[in-house]
């Protein structure tokens, strides 16, 4: 296990300058026994003020760091400089690319390669109209490149020699050059620039292809120039003319220079170091140059082309003809390949709920891209503050995958990683906003890098989503298990309304039995005294009448009031009900009603005797309710007519209609929905409906009467 470690902080191993900057100090570390674990996707900005100062910090431990300018960001001031010092105030540092008065630093002498370039571009080319696509405007970078142009154009305006520059701030990328030169080729199509002047050679790049898509003529001539000398430069069309950073001689010095710190320098001591690298201009076609004969061979060594496959790398050649298309073609399959896994592993993750799913499509893109070591770990859940405890969910060694559940219990990241015996570890923060999800820990051949920080932010979104998924989970099941619990109490509410109803239904109908016999007790005693006594004094008054004539006023006053007290007597308890059944009782109601009044009746009974079988109660009910139907279309709707028919049908219902020709009402078509429009009676036949568990409907109109109709489920 190596003992001594070193940090290289960058901010992605997806282009030329810091795959390049990585390989020239992973072979340095290698050479001198130091393992290497690079970080990448750590900008470390000065106004932050966090407990955590970086995510690696709660776990990562080694004896000295490394790292680029653009990890930066920005330019920085005193104040900044020392609170970034205080970072690393423990740990011997060096910068690579940018002068920090507290730290070591490798810097490059680049101004006297940046007026080379313009001047050649000026004196042997005679460009006048210059745009200089930089970087971001604080860029230190930028700032020095942008200040040189500068002053040789004042230099030049000064001696008679006209020079228009115009200045676009990017970002060093291809894209934004591009839109920045598709501006200029729309807002001057017949105008193009003598010379773009880019201050790299992925901006320069970018700018060649917005003027090779535009198919504008007059922007073919114009010149572009690119910085860095990059090894895609020198095979772009035309090949770059650029400044050659020697990145080589930065990454491997800057290793040395941080040894030498750690070695012979206390670390509680704070003193710089400064160590410099020379830039040269590298003059190809782009700029206007015409070479007579094209070199056979590419200049740069073979090895310097990170996107090279490994099994070339391993072969004899040191250097790329440009007839060895064999070489080129194989190089333009195999990245297509790549791209294709990577699309393929995008597209498949977005079709898996598991975290098993996910490590599964993992291995088989890692394995296509010849991966030999690779840790996933995932925080319990997405952290402002990384951890240093996650689970470790997959693991690939020497090409053998190991899977663990994310049940499984939490890790040490440090302890894992301090166990590794890889020379070299590369780290990606798999980050969805500005939330932690997890850590990808990997190593791989150089052409894969790119891809492997493709992948990275693909298990980012993928791990989000599952722990979103997974809380979506969690809140369904909260939520129903408290439907459960509410339906639970629902049906407890529900059963206890039951009881009561039911517990109100026999109340009541106790109720209607005890004023049933009340009505009979009072029917009774108006029969059997009341009437008795009349028919008494009745025939006492007869048989006096011989010798008082004028009682026969008085006997016809007692027929009278015997008659009104019988028929009484029987409307308050209908003895024939007792007696011969609901069908002659109704019969006889209304035979009654007919006799007494100057209203008809149809009645028509299709009821089976064999097939109804009514209670007393529910003759009890159904017989007050008819009763009180015929009373209100005789008092209320002045009818002359009645028709009533009652059914029983297959589905054990006993309906019975009540219709009338009287002068209706509008309003009882809003009963029982309305209970207010009802009086008593109607309010009555509602409550007697409720008790035998039925429906009650009145349907009235204005001049064509009105029809009442009852269903009654019977058992």
């Amino acid at each position: 296990m190596l003992q001594k470690r070193i940090a290289l902080f960058v901010n992605n191993l997806d282009e030329e300058y810091q795959i390049s900057i990585f390989k020239a100090a992973r072979e340095a570390a290698k050479t001198l026994g130091y393992q290497l674990i690079c970080i990448q996707s750590e900008t470390i900005f000065a106004n932050k003020r966090q407990s955590f100062k970086f995510y690696s910090e709660p776990w990562l431990k080694v004896d000295g760091i490394l790292f680029l300018s653009s990890v930066l960001g920005q330019e920085l001031g005193k104040t900044e400089q020392d609170y970034i010092s205080q970072l690393f105030k423990h740990i011997p540092c060096v910068s690579i690319g940018k002068d920090l008065y507290n730290f070591s630093s490798i810097l490059i002498h680049s101004k006297e390669a940046f007026s080379s370039l313009i001047k050649h571009l000026v004196d042997t080319h005679g460009y006048r109209n210059i745009l200089y696509i930089g970087g971001p405007e604080k860029h230190h970078d930028n700032i020095i490149r942008e200040q040189v142009l500068v002053e040789l154009t004042d230099e030049y305006n000064n001696k008679d020699i006209p020079i228009v520059l115009t200045i676009e701030h990017g970002a060093f990328h291809e894209y934004s050059s591009m839109v920045i030169t598709q501006k200029y080729i729309q807002q001057k199509p017949s105008d193009p620039f003598d010379v773009i002047i880019a201050a790299n050679d992925n901006m320069a790049i970018g700018a060649i292809k917005a003027i090779e898509t535009s198919e504008n003529p007059n922007w073919k001539k114009c010149a572009i120039t690119g910085f860095d000398d990059i090894p895609l430069a020198s095979l772009e069309y035309p090949p770059l003319t650029t400044i050659h950073q020697p990145l080589d001689a930065l990454g491997k010095e800057a290793v040395f220079l941080l040894d030498s710190l750690i070695h012979h320098i206390d670390p509680t001591t704070r003193v710089s170091a400064r160590r410099y690298v020379a830039c040269n201009l590298v003059i190809r076609e782009s700029c206007g140059c015409h070479t007579q004969n094209q070199p056979p061979v590419i200049t740069e060594n073979i090895h310097n082309y990170t996107s090279l496959p490994p099994n070339i790398l391993r072969g004899n050649k040191t250097s790329l003809n440009y007839t060895d298309f064999s070489t080129f073609l194989y190089l333009s399959i195999k990245t297509e390949q790549n791209m294709r896994n990577l699309s393929y592993l995008g597209q498949r993750l977005i079709t898996v709920n598991t975290h098993e799913g996910m490590v599964k499509h993992l291995s088989d893109f890692l394995s296509n891209l010849s991966v030999s070591l690779c840790f996933l770990f995932i925080f319990p859940e997405p952290t402002h503050n990384p951890q240093e405890m996650a689970h470790l969910i997959y693991k690939r060694s020497n090409n053998h995958d190991e899977y663990y559940p994310m049940s499984s219990s939490l890790q040490s990241i440090r302890e894992v990683l301090h166990e590794e015996k890889e020379q070299v570890l590369c780290v990606y923060p798999l980050k969805t906003g500005d939330k932690f999800v997890g850590i990808l820990v990997y190593n791989s051949f150089d052409y894969a890098q790119p891809h492997m920080c493709s992948c990275a932010t693909f298990l980012s979104n993928n791990v989000h989503r599952l722990y979103e998924l997974e809380l979506e989970k969690k809140r369904t099941q909260i939520l129903e298990e408290q439907v459960q619990q509410r339906t639970q109490e629902l049906v407890k509410a529900y059963r206890e309304l039951q009881e009561e109803s039911q517990r109100r239904e026999a109340v009541e109908l106790e109720v209607l039995r005890i004023s049933e016999m009340e009505r009979l007790r009072f029917s009774l005693d108006l029969h059997d005294d009341i009437c008795q006594r009349l028919a008494g004094l009745s025939m006492y008054c007869k048989s006096m009448v011989s010798q008082i004539p004028s009682l026969h006023e008085v006997i016809k006053m007692i027929d009278e009031t015997l008659l009104l007290t019988r028929r009484y007597a029987h409307d308050a308890f209908p003895v024939e009900l007792e007696n011969l059944g609901l069908e002659k009782a109704l019969e006889n109601l209304l035979s009654t009603m007919e006799r007494h009044t100057s209203c008809a009746y149809t009645f028509h009974w299709d009821c089976p005797f064999e097939s109804i079988t009514l209670s007393k109660a529910q003759e009890i009910n159904i017989y007050r309710i008819v009763q009180e139907a015929v009373n209100n279309s005789i008092k209320h709707g002045h009818a002359t007519q009645l028709t009533v028919h009652a059914i029983f049908d297959e589905n054990k219902i006993f309906y019975i209609s009540l219709s009338d020709n009287g002068h209706g009402n509008d309003l009882l078509n809003q009963f029982p929905a309305n209970i207010n429009v009802g009086g008593v009676g109607l309010r009555s036949m509602q409550y007697r409906t409720h008790q035998l568990h039925g429906t009650l409907r009145i349907q009235s109109s204005i001049e064509k009467g009105t029809t009442v109709s009852i269903a009654i489920p019977v058992e």
